[in-house]
Order: structure tokens, then C-alpha cells, then sequence
């Protein structure tokens, strides 16, 4: 996932945090945070292939 606007986090173990910009993939354990926070886009949900009878 990409960053859609500036984010502030810390990750990998290392105590101090960096700053992240728009377009920049952010990393694994930053994603449930960044997206808390809103600096990642809600991911689109697939649309599904409905048959038609």
C-alpha cells in the first residue's frame, strides 16, 4: 500500500520516527497505524463476478 498523504512513524525497531511521503510504500508494520490515521487509502473491495442466469 502507498502512503496518500505525509505520515510520521517509527518502524523496523528502531525507536525514532521518519517521515514518510505521498507514494511512498509503507511498510508492514506501520499499516494498521498509518491507516488508523488516515494516510493510506481504504483498499477497494474486488467486484465480484456475479453470473447471470
Amino acid at each position: 500500500m502507498k502512503f496518500t498523504r505525509s505520515f510520521k512513524g517509527a518502524t523496523g525497531g528502531n525507536p525514532y520516527p521518519q517521515e514518510f511521503e505521498v507514494g511512498e510504500d509503507c511498510p508492514a508494520d506501520l499499516v494498521k497505524a498509518a491507516t488508523e490515521a488516515g494516510a493510506l487509502a481504504k483498499e477497494a473491495k474486488p467486484k465480484s463476478r456475479a453470473s447471470k442466469s
